[in-house]
C-alpha cells in the first residue's frame, strides 16, 4: 500500500520503475502514465504531516517549493500546487509478460 510519506501533494518521479510500482493495471490489462514537466525549485525532505511545504527558515515566510525523499539523492518529488505541473503526454502500456511492457500509446 502506497502511503504520503513526502506530504499531502502531487507525487513525481524521473524514474519509470517507480512509476510503475504505484500504476495501477486497468481490467484490460493496461496502466497508465503522465509524462510531465514539473517544477520542483527549492525543496527539502518531506513529512507525512505536510499540508504544503516548509518554511525555508524560522525567519522568514519564505517556503521550500516542493518536498523530496532524499536530499543527497532524490527519487520521488512532492509538489503542493497544480500550477508546478504540465502534463505533456498519457502513457498506456500493456503487459507482455511479468515486468515486461509494451508501449501501446
Amino acid at each position: 500500500m502506497y502511503t504520503a510519506r513526502l506530504g499531502c501533494g502531487v507525487y513525481l518521479t524521473p524514474l519509470m520503475r517507480i512509476a510503475l510500482d504505484h500504476a495501477a493495471m486497468d481490467d484490460n490489462g493496461h496502466m497508465f502514465i503522465f509524462l510531465c514537466n514539473a517544477l520542483t525549485g527549492h525543496y527539502t525532505v518531506g513529512n507525512t504531516s505536510d499540508k504544503e511545504p516548509p518554511f525555508q527558515d524560522g525567519t522568514t515566510l519564505l517556503r521550500y517549493d516542493s518536498t523530496v525523499d532524499d536530499m543527497s539523492s532524490p527519487t520521488k518529488f512532492a509538489v503542493f500546487s497544480d500550477g508546478q505541473v504540465l502534463v505533456r503526454y498519457l502513457i498506456e502500456l500493456s503487459t507482455i509478460s511479468t515486468g515486461i511492457f509494451k508501449l501501446l500509446s
